[in-house]
């Protein structure tokens, strides 16, 4: 990425397609010139979020843990 020398927080990254970023407090506003540019970078800012939330909330450090059962038991309702 490079930063716009006007606009300090608007970054560009310019290779076959084009990616444009504007950042303002805690808002990212960004698109592209290529779909599946603008689905990663969506991709990798939610990734960033969760890890961010993660870490505010203390549990960054935690350890995922299995289902205490099997995801595919089938419930049926409870007929009386």
């Amino acid at each position: 990425f490079s930063k716009a020398k006007v606009e300090t927080t608007l970054f560009i990254k310019k290779d076959k397609d084009l990616l444009v970023v504007q950042i303002y407090v805690d808002d990212i506003i960004f698109g592209s010139t290529n779909d599946l540019l603008c689905q990663e970078f969506s991709k990798l800012m939610q990734a960033k979020y969760t890890k961010e939330m993660l870490k505010k909330f203390g549990m960054d450090t935690l350890k995922p843990q299995a289902t205490p059962m099997s995801p595919f038991t089938k419930l049926d309702k409870n007929e009386e």
